[in-house]
């Protein structure tokens, strides 16, 4: 049955979600933490910008940041909805939330000239979905028990919604006269998540009364992150950092949308990447990213 549940949060949650959702971000992550960020792409594992909030993307390029504190709060417009046509019948609909406000928080102190501390908070989200009673349907509800009140699923509105919030206080330091920098943070996550209109799916769960309709629920976890930059010559920076898996708690109001009870940690992530300087005035980044995305439960 942890099968069967594992699937169907898969099918169900990203259907719902959103079409194309990883051409607007990296799948449910950001492609950029700050402003900053974001206007290079996503891009800065190796060239911090002179921004605390690179402490999302690599802890140690936190030693070459000055005292500060700085916020940001972005826009996120994405599209979503959803087309159909084939023989369920044609259905489209567009989500009824449209614009997002994202914040994000950042400090910096320099204890010494080779020693910083700091700390950022930062999140995912932006992308969930809100498909009303009125939309059209593109998975009638069938057989004993069915739902059957239009909407997307035949269950009402319908829609999902994810949070994450990223607390990671974090120190970098510089060694080598600052051609080389190691940066630790501690990563504290905060998450909720919310699920509307998928009761014509219960078949299919376990655990029928904790698959849909339950409000929003909150989940707590912890990790950490590393990361270092070199300088092996004064117009080239190299960068690396890895965060680790984070352990969450269970969603219990949703243990039978998600498998092993509710859970739904996040993935760990690597990203490696340089940064020349072209000019004094010109810097090219390049940046790769893997984020280790699975599926649990398939195996069980």
């Amino acid at each position: 049955m942890t099968f069967k549940r594992t699937l169907l949060a898969a099918a169900v949650t990203g259907a719902v979600l959103a079409t194309g959702t990883a051409h607007a971000t990296n799948g449910y992550f950001s492609h950029g933490y700050g402003v900053k960020a974001k206007g290079m792409g996503g891009g800065g594992v190796a060239f911090a910008n002179n921004s605390a909030m690179v402490i999302a993307t690599n802890p140690a390029g936190l030693a070459s940041v000055d005292n500060q504190i700085t916020g940001d709060l972005s826009l996120f417009r994405p599209e979503r909805g959803y087309d159909q046509s084939g023989p369920m019948g044609d259905a489209s609909a567009d989500s009824d939330s449209e614009s997002f406000l994202i914040p994000g928080l950042a400090a910096a102190y320099r204890l010494t000239d080779n020693d910083t501390v700091g700390i950022a908070m930062y999140g995912n989200g932006g992308m969930n979905t809100d498909f009303s009673a009125d939309a059209d349907t593109i998975v009638p509800g069938q057989g004993p028990g069915s739902v059957n009140e239009g909407g997307t699923y035949d269950a009402g509105a319908a829609g999902v919604n994810l949070e994450q919030l990223f607390i990671t206080p974090t120190y970098a330091r510089q060694f080598m006269d600052g051609d080389l920098s190691i940066g630790v943070s501690a990563v504290i996550v905060r998450q909720k998540f919310r699920a509307k209109g998928l009761g014509n799916f219960a078949g299919f769960s376990a655990d029928q009364p904790n698959l849909t309709n339950n409000g929003h629920d909150v989940s707590w976890g912890y990790g950490g992150k590393l990361g270092v930059t070199y300088k092996p010559t004064d117009m080239l920076t190299l960068g690396a950092s890895y965060q680790s898996k984070m352990s969450m708690d269970e969603f219990d109001d949703y243990a039978g949308l998600f498998a092993e009870g509710g859970d739904f940690d996040i993935p760990s992530t690597w990203t490696v990447g340089l940064a020349a300087d072209i000019t004094d005035s010109v810097t090219l980044t390049f940046d790769y990213q893997r984020i280790n995305y699975w599926v649990s439960g398939l195996n069980g």
